[in-house]
């Protein structure tokens, strides 16, 4: 689905709503469904005790992908049409992730994952129920991780979207108008996806020894502290440090949440779950970059996005906090929901 899109929207010519359809429904589409079937296999290959590294190496390759396709897709618009660039993108997804997705495999029936040597220094952990989405619909749990989830995710999203004119204005404002360009923004993008692959893989690991919730809560406070001081980044590199921030605790957030659905709601039944689990994020994308542009489009700066950003981490970490009890009454034991 995802590679046939892309073929489609190649084929499409110039109709919106061909690409729209192509792209935007089936492409989406598949992504989607590659997204939530990747995980749930590797998942089940390894100790409770590595869910959060696991997680975190797995889905550092969806952050990874834009490294990737950027300079392939900005190559192929310079040498060949944007219809071709759709229809050779298509066919590399096809080829190339049919061959790879080959290699998806749950284990065999009654394996047992060996446990890690060093499980002594892991959070504490227990063995979940497996819930169906009904069940998981049912427990006040569900809904305190998915407001906590579409929060952190939009500020982040909210931030990557804006990053060229962030770009652009904070640095017209502090006179650097020479070094203002397309090229400092494609780095910055760059370098976020980088970091956020990092602070997927940092961040799954770190939260099996502290746990999810504290992993959560210190991403929060960073992430917080950084939309307060994101309008005095007026230099190439504090904007870089700004964003290298931004990417890093969004790439905790996006690897707290599949854990924690993992840990809470058991693996049997984990692709639908997290399915559900990850329209928050949705969520996310469609409100954060509209906030934005109103905010932006009013105030003619994104100093008002940098507070508003700012008090929805205040919000997300008395949710998380909430959570925390919630998850520590849940599971019988006083620790961070594990």
């Amino acid at each position: 689905m995802a590679g046939s899109g892309l073929i489609f929207s190649g084929l499409a010519g110039d109709s919106p709503l061909g690409v729209a359809l192509a792209f935007g429904a089936l492409s989406g589409l598949g992504i989607g469904c590659a997204y939530g079937s990747a995980l749930p296999a590797a998942l089940k290959w390894f100790h409770p005790s590595k869910k959060g590294l696991i997680g975190g190496i797995v889905l550092g390759g969806f952050s990874l992908a834009s490294v990737m396709y950027a300079p392939i897709t900005g190559w192929l618009l310079n040498n060949v049409t944007i219809e071709s660039t759709f229809l050779y993108l298509g066919a590399g997804v096809v080829i190339f992730s049919f061959l790879v997705a080959q290699f998806v495999k749950n284990p065999p029936e009654n394996y047992v994952a060996p446990k890690p040597k060093n499980l002594a220094h892991a959070a504490i952990t227990k063995d979940s129920l497996d819930f169906n989405f009904r069940q998981m619909l049912k427990t006040p749990v569900f809904y305190l991780m998915f407001a906590t989830f579409a929060l952190t995710s939009s500020v982040g999203l909210m931030m990557i979207g804006n990053i060229s004119n962030i770009t652009n204005l904070q640095l017209a404002e502090a006179e650097h108008a020479t070094v203002i360009g397309i090229g400092i923004a494609v780095f910055l993008i760059s370098f976020a996806a980088i970091i956020n692959t990092a602070g997927r893989i940092a961040g799954g690991s770190l939260s099996d020894r502290i746990g999810r919730t504290n992993t959560l809560l210190i991403a929060i406070v960073v992430q917080m502290i950084n939309m307060l001081l994101f309008s005095f980044y007026d230099s190439v590199i504090l904007l870089t440090i700004g964003f290298a921030l931004v990417g890093l605790c969004l790439g905790i957030f996006l690897t707290m949440f599949p854990t924690l659905t993992g840990d809470q709601f058991g693996l049997k039944n984990y692709g639908l779950n997290y399915g559900i689990m990850y329209m928050a994020c949705g969520v996310a994308g469609l409100l954060a970059p509209v906030i934005a542009d109103r905010l932006y489009a009013v105030h003619g700066n994104f100093f008002i996005t940098y507070i508003v950003s700012a008090l929805m981490m205040l919000v997300a970490m008395g949710l998380t906090l909430f959570l925390k009890k919630a998850l520590a009454r849940r599971n019988g034991e006083l620790n961070d929901g594990e």
